[in-house]
């Protein structure tokens, strides 16, 4: 969680919630060269590390069938942001989410539409099931290790209760939406 210094300790604003959590990779905010684009603009920027990226342990414990513990640990972030339970406190919230990371930002508009302002999709995976069909791609197989098997029933039926595709309900979700492709 990063802010510019002259918030002091605490931060209460705009906050970009940057997401990932997928093939054992975090996002890493000290790294990011567009950062410093984000806090000149008076943002606070996040990226939670949750199940499904980090290390093996974390990793494995959110991929496959488990993949739902890293749509927990997103939706966890967005109401500590939101509650202020922490020194940020998002009035309000973007989601920016690529590739996978495009998966999880696409499923906070199913899991916490009314906190969610905005949501910015890039190259996102948000028809998992379609996309592991298909057999014509270099990643298939790192994909299907990641997200499931789509000839086994069990993944499935795990991949359709959390695809943003599949779930998508409400209509009225984020007041803005961007999706680059």
């Amino acid at each position: 969680l990063r802010w510019r210094q002259h918030h002091g300790d605490t931060f209460s604003g705009p906050v970009v919630l940057m997401v990932y959590g997928a093939y054992g990779i975090d996002l890493d905010l000290d790294t990011d060269r567009d950062l410093g684009l984000w806090l000149d603009r008076g943002f606070a920027v996040a990226t939670p590390h949750g199940r499904g990226g980090g290390p093996p342990a974390r990793h494995q414990a959110g991929c496959r069938a488990n993949r739902d513990r890293s749509l927990a640990d997103v939706r966890a972030a967005i109401r500590w942001l939101r509650r202020g339970s922490g020194a940020a406190t998002a009035t309000r919230l973007a989601v920016l989410g690529a590739s996978a990371g495009g998966f999880l930002a696409a499923t906070t508009l199913n899991l916490c539409p009314d906190e969610v302002d905005a949501c910015v999709i890039v190259n996102g995976f948000v028809d998992p099931l379609t996309s592991l069909n298909r057999q014509d791609t270099h990643t298939t197989a790192s994909d299907r290790d990641e997200w499931g098997d789509p000839t086994l029933p069990t993944d499935v039926a795990a991949l359709q209760a959390i695809s943003p595709v599949e779930q998508l309900t409400y209509a009225g979700a984020a007041k803005a939406l961007v999706i680059v492709s």
